[in-house]
C-alpha cells in the first residue's frame, strides 16, 4: 500500500460509516415490497414477498459477502487513493458552486411538475388490460 490506511481498517471504517444508511435503506425498501402482501391480489402478494425477500437478503449480502470479497481480493502494485475524480464528483461540485442556478432548475422543474400534475390519471381496475377496449 502506498498511502492512507490499511486495507482491513479502511473496510472496517467504511461499513462502519455506510452500514446503517445500508441497513436502513435495505430493511425500509423490503417493508415497502412486503406491504404489498396486504393487498388482495395473490400474484401481488407472492411479487411483495419475493421482492422484499431478496431485499433482506441483498443487504445481508452487501454488509457480509462484499467487505470479505474486498479484504480477499488483492492487486499487485494497488494504491488506496484513487487519484481520479469521478464524474459524480465533477457535477456535485458545479452544484455547490452555483447554488442559485442549482436552486432555479431545481424552482422550474418543480413548477412543470406541478403543472402537469392535474393531467396524471390511475385506473384502479386491474382487471383490464388493454384501456382501449370496452369491458365485456
Amino acid at each position: 500500500m502506498k498511502k492512507g490506511a490499511a486495507r482491513a481498517d479502511a473496510v472496517r471504517t467504511t461499513i462502519h460509516h455506510t452500514g446503517p444508511s445500508i441497513i436502513t435503506a435495505g430493511v425500509t425498501n423490503a417493508a415497502a415490497f412486503f406491504a404489498m402482501g396486504l393487498s388482495g391480489f395473490r400474484g401481488v402478494i407472492e411479487l411483495g414477498i419475493i421482492a422484499g425477500g431478496g431485499m433482506l437478503i441483498a443487504t445481508a449480502a452487501t454488509m457480509t459477502v462484499l467487505p470479505a470479497l474486498l479484504l480477499m481480493v488483492h492487486r499487485k502494485q494497488e494504491a488506496t487513493r484513487i487519484p481520479a475524480q469521478s464524474m459524480a464528483a465533477r457535477v456535485e461540485n458545479a452544484l455547490l458552486q452555483q447554488p442559485a442556478l442549482t436552486l432555479g432548475v431545481c424552482a422550474l422543474v418543480t413548477v412543470f411538475a406541478v403543472f402537469i400534475a392535474g393531467r396524471v390519471r390511475f385506473d384502479y381496475n386491474v382487471l383490464i388490460c388493454n384501456p382501449s377496449r370496452p369491458n365485456r
